[in-house]
């Protein structure tokens, strides 16, 4: 019975540590994907700012 609640104790020990590297490792991935969705979405703002910008150029030159 001691065996198995040292056992026991050992894989809680062990889920700890796996837990702590999971999100220490999955963190970091999930920083940079925000910044990389962070950045795509300030791109994809400018590039429409500067077409309607443009746009609205070609359109008031037609006028």
């Amino acid at each position: 019975m001691g065996y198995k609640s040292g056992l026991y104790s050992h894989m809680k020990y062990l889920f700890l540590v796996t837990l702590c590297w999971t999100v220490g490792f999955v963190l970091p991935q999930l920083a940079t994907t925000l910044q990389v969705v962070g950045a795509m979405f300030f791109v994809a703002l400018v590039v429409i700012c500067v077409f309607y910008f443009i746009d609205t150029r070609i359109n008031a030159i037609r006028l």
